[in-house]
C-alpha cells in the first residue's frame, strides 16, 4: 500500500472513530444549558476541574466535599481535571463552555489514539497493517464506550498516553536504532512517563513491563549507550515528579502509596535509573562478554537497589497496596463494576457479555500475542516483539480478570490481531492460493469480527439515536432517558431542597452538613448539587472510617444504628436509590425507606426519624437499570431528612394497638398514606414518634438550580389517630417534629369510630 493510500485509510479510520464516539450526543446536549455526563467518576473529575477553571493553574488537592465531615486529600492524580479546565480556558469562557469541552475531549483522545497504533503497526509490518489496526481500535466497543461523548472520565486519555509509551518502549528495544534518534526517544519517554503518572494511579501497569524489558535487553546486548540513556531518561522522570510530590499534600494512603502519586513513584524511577546507570558504567569499565554474565551483574545491582527500597519505611506497604488493587483482593475494589471480570454481568458469566464489550475481537484478542511473534516483517528485532507479545498477554489475563484493563489492552491487541491476520494471509499465499484470495480471506476474518462488534454494540446505539430523536422531542424527555440525565435532574432538586452548608468547591475547611448517599451518587452530589458526602467513588481510599460508617447505614436493619451513622457523619439528609428487586435485603433501613417511605407494613414497624422531602424524577431511569431488573412503580431516587420527630401521646389500653395515619403527596403527584403503629403502655398511653408535621415548612437555604425551585412532599390534612374504638384528628406542628416535643392526643377532636 502506498503512503498516500495508507494515510487516506488512517484518516478514514479516524473519521469512523469520531463518528462512533459521537453517537449519543442527543442525550448529552439536551438543552442550551445542560450537559448530561456519564454517571459516576466523570462528575468527580468535573468537580475537581471546576476548581482549576476558577483558580487556574491551581489544583484542588484537599477537597472538603470528600470524605465528609473531615474532607480528604484527593487520591486521584490531578492531570485530567487540570486538562479539562485548561482546554476550556484556552478555547472559551464560562462553566457551560467548560462542560461542553469536557464532553468532547474524550472523543478527541479516543480518535488520537489511532496515531500511535498506526505508527506501531507500520513499523512492525506495513501501511496496510497500520490502517487495519487503526480500524479495529476505532470500532472496538469498549474503547468507544470509554471515549464516548459525555464520558468525561480519563480512560480515553490514558489509552492515548499509554499507547505512546508502548510505542517509545518498542522503539527503544530496536537494536538497529542508534545515535540521536535513540536519545530523542528516551527524552520523549521521560516526559510521557511523567504525564502518565500525573494522569493515572495505575501507571505502573504500563511502565513496569517496559522498564524491565529495556533494562534487560540493553544489558543482554551489552548496549552501554542504551543503559546510560535509559538511566538519564528515568532520572528525568523522577526529577519532573519531584516538585509535584514535594508540593502536594501527603496522600491518604501515606507518603509511599502506590495508588496515588507519591514518593513511591519518585523512588521507583530513581531506582530504575540507578540500576541502568550502574550496569552501564560497569559495562564501560569491564564488558560482560556474555549474556549470562551480563544478567548476573544486572541481578546483583537490581537486588541491591531493591533491598535499599524495601528498607524505606512504607515502601513495601505501597507495593502491597498496588498488588491488592490489581489482584482484586481489596474488598472495595472487588465490588466496583469496572473491576468485575470481562465476561461477568448481572451475576453470571457468559461469552455474549464479552461480545457486547469486545465484539468478535473477544475471540481474536487472546491470540494477539502470537501476532507479534509471527506476523512482523522478516528480520524484525526479537526484543521488541517479545516485549509487545508479553505486554499483550499480560493485559489479556488482566482484562479477563478485570473489565477495566480492556481499555489498556485495546491498542496493542489491535496491532497484534492485525499482524496475526496478515500472517494468515501470508500462509495462504504460500499454499499457492492467489494473493487476492489469500489477502481477502484474512480480511474477511477481520471484517466478521468488526461486523460482530457492530451487531452486538454499535447497531443498537445507532438505532437509539433515531428512536430518541423521533420520540423524545423535548429536552426533558431526552434528559430522563438515561441514568445520568435522571440523576442530574434529581440532584438539581436535592440542591434546592437542602441548605448549602459551606463552600465545598474552594474551601479547605470541613463543610457543616452533608448528604449521605451510595458511593456511585457521591460524585454527582459534589458537582451537580454542590453538596458534601461521606461516600464517593474513592471508597475507603478517601477515608476508611467515614466510608465504613456510611456503608453501615446502607447495610443495617436497625434504625438506631442508621441514626447513629447520620449523627456521626453529620448528614441530616439521606439520598436513596432504586437498585433492583432484592428480597433478601428488604429489611434494611435504606431499602425500607426507598420502597415504603419508612411507613409501617406487614410485620414491619415504621421508621420514626426519617421524613421524605422529595422523590423523582417522574419517568426517569433508576441506577438499578444498570444492574438489571428494577422494581416498577418506585421512584428512581428519594431524599429524606433526619428529624427529631413529634411524640404522639395516645390514650390506649395497656398493650392495645394504636395507629396514626397521615396523607402525603409528593411533587411527582403520588398521593399515599403514611402509617405509624404502636401499643399502649402501662400508664395508659401509647407514645408514637412520627416525622411529619401537618403543615410542612418550605425548605430554607436551598439553591435554585437552572432557574427552578423544588417543591417538597407535603401533608394533605391532619393526622388520623386510632386507638381501640376511638379516633382523633389532630394537627402536629413543625416545632414538635423538629424539636422532638410531645403532642397530647386526648384533647383533640374525636370522630366516629372506625368501621369494623
Amino acid at each position: 500500500m502506498s503512503r498516500v493510500l495508507a494515510l487516506a485509510g488512517l484518516l478514514a479510520a479516524v473519521a469512523v472513530a469520531l463518528l462512533l464516539r459521537a453517537v449519543g450526543w442527543e442525550l448529552v446536549f439536551v438543552d442550551p444549558e445542560r450537559v448530561v455526563f456519564t454517571m459516576g467518576d466523570a462528575w468527580y473529575h468535573l468537580h475537581r476541574g471546576l476548581h482549576s477553571l476558577h483558580a487556574f493553574p491551581g489544583i484542588l488537592w484537599f477537597d472538603s466535599c470528600l470524605n465528609h465531615p473531615d474532607g480528604a486529600v484527593v487520591p486521584w492524580a490531578p492531570l485530567w481535571p487540570w486538562l479539562l479546565a485548561g482546554a476550556a480556558r484556552l478555547t472559551g469562557a464560562g462553566v457551560h463552555h467548560y462542560e461542553v469541552t469536557a464532553a468532547w475531549l474524550p472523543v478527541l483522545f479516543g480518535a488520537a489514539t489511532l496515531l500511535p497504533i498506526y505508527l506501531l503497526a507500520v513499523r512492525l509490518r506495513s501501511g496496510a497493517a497500520g490502517v487495519g489496526a487503526a480500524a479495529i481500535y476505532a470500532s472496538l466497543p469498549i474503547a468507544v464506550e470509554y471515549g464516548r461523548v459525555g464520558n468525561a472520565d480519563y480512560h480515553a486519555a490514558i489509552a492515548f498516553v499509554g499507547a505512546g509509551c508502548i510505542l517509545l518502549y518498542a522503539l527503544a528495544l530496536d537494536p538497529r536504532r542508534r545515535g540521536a534518534s535513540v536519545a530523542a526517544g528516551f527524552a520523549a519517554l521521560a516526559v510521557l512517563r511523567f504525564v502518565l503518572v500525573f494522569l493515572w494511579f495505575g501507571s505502573p501497569v504500563y511502565l513496569a513491563p517496559g522498564e524491565l524489558a529495556v533494562v534487560l535487553t540493553a544489558a543482554l546486548l551489552g548496549r552501554r549507550d542504551l543503559l546510560l540513556l535509559h538511566a538519564a531518561s528515568a532520572l528525568g522522570t523522577a526529577a519532573l515528579l519531584l516538585p509535584l510530590v514535594a508540593l502536594s499534600p501527603e496522600p491518604t494512603g501515606g507518603p509511599w502509596s502506590s495508588t496515588e502519586t507519591s514518593w513511591f513513584h519518585v523512588a521507583a524511577f530513581a531506582a530504575a535509573a540507578g540500576v541502568s546507570g550502574v550496569a552501564g558504567l560497569w559495562e564501560g569499565r569491564r564488558p560482560a562478554g556474555s549474556p549470562l554474565r551480563a544478567l548476573t551483574r544486572l541481578c546483583v545491582v537490581g537486588l541491591a537497589l531493591c533491598a535499599a527500597l524495601l528498607l524505606l519505611p512504607g515502601f513495601l506497604d505501597g507495593l502491597q497496596r498496588s498488588a491488592a488493587f490489581v489482584g482484586r483482593s481489596d474488598d472495595y475494589v472487588s465490588r466496583v463494576l469496572e473491576n468485575f471480570p470481562l465476561l461477568h454481568e448481572q451475576g453470571r458469566l457468559a461469552l455474549v457479555v464479552g461480545e457486547k464489550r469486545l465484539g468478535g475481537f473477544l475471540y481474536l484478542f487472546p491470540l494477539a500475542p502470537l501476532g507479534f511473534l509471527l506476523g512482523g516483517r522478516p528480520g524484525e528485532p526479537w526484543p521488541q516483539r517479545l516485549y509487545l507479545a508479553g505486554w499483550t498477554a499480560l493485559l489479556c489475563v488482566l482484562t479477563f480478570q478485570q473489565l477495566r484493563y480492556a481499555n489498556e489492552l485495546g491498542p496493542t491487541a489491535a496491532v497484534g490481531a492485525t499482524l496475526l491476520l496478515a500472517r494468515a494471509g501470508d500462509a495462504l499465499v504460500r499454499l499457492r492460493l492467489p494473493r487476492p484470495i489469500a489477502v481477502g480471506s484474512a480480511l474477511l476474518v477481520g471484517t466478521l469480527a468488526v461486523a460482530l462488534a457492530g451487531i452486538r454494540y454499535h447497531a443498537p446505539q445507532l438505532r437509539n439515536v433515531r428512536t430518541v430523536l423521533g420520540e423524545a422531542r423535548t429536552p426533558e424527555q431526552r434528559l430522563l432517558r438515561t441514568i445520568g440525565g435522571s440523576q442530574l435532574r434529581f440532584l438539581e432538586e436535592v440542591a434546592a431542597l437542602t441548605p448549602r452548608a459551606g463552600d465545598c468547591e474552594v474551601s479547605a475547611e470541613p463543610v457543616a452538613e452533608g448528604v449521605l448517599a451510595h458511593a456511585s451518587l457521591g460524585p454527582g452530589l459534589h458537582y451537580v448539587a454542590r453538596r458534601a458526602a461521606p461516600l464517593s467513588a474513592f471508597g475507603p481510599y478517601a477515608g476508611r472510617e467515614n466510608y465504613t460508617l456510611g456503608m453501615d447505614f446502607f447495610r443495617t436493619e436497625s434504625e438506631e444504628q442508621a441514626l447513629e451513622a447520620t449523627r456521626r457523619l453529620r448528614t441530616p439528609y439521606v439520598l436513596t436509590a432504586e437498585e433492583g428487586s432484592r428480597e433478601e435485603v428488604s429489611r434494611r433501613v435504606a431499602v425500607r425507606l426507598h420502597r415504603s417511605d419508612g411507613s409501617a407494613g406487614e410485620g414491619m414497624p415504621h421508621l420514626e426519624r426519617f421524613r421524605l422531602l422529595g422523590e423523582g424524577p417522574q419517568g426517569g431511569v433508576p441506577i438499578g437499570a444498570y444492574f438489571g431488573s428494577i422494581e416498577r412503580g418506585v421512584a428512581p431516587y428519594k431524599l429524606f431528612e433526619v428529624v427529631a420527630g413529634a411524640v404522639l401521646e395516645v390514650p390506649a389500653e395497656p398493650g392495645g394497638p394504636v395507629e396514626a395515619r397521615v396523607r402525603l403527596r409528593s411533587p411527582a403527584g403520588r398521593a399515599f398514606d403514611w402509617v405509624a403503629r404502636g401499643r399502649g403502655g402501662p400508664d395508659g398511653l401509647a407514645r408514637i414518634r412520627v416525622p411529619y408535621a401537618t403543615r410542612a415548612a418550605t425548605p430554607q437555604g436551598g439553591l435554585v438550580q437552572r432557574g427552578r425551585s423544588a417543591r417538597r412532599v407535603d401533608t394533605r390534612g391532619p393526622w388520623t389517630v386510632t386507638s381501640g374504638s376511638r379516633r382523633w384528628r389532630i394537627h402536629v406542628p413543625e416545632a414538635a417534629v423538629s424539636r422532638g416535643l410531645p403532642v397530647p392526643v386526648a384533647g383533640a377532636r374525636t370522630t366516629e369510630p372506625p368501621p369494623s
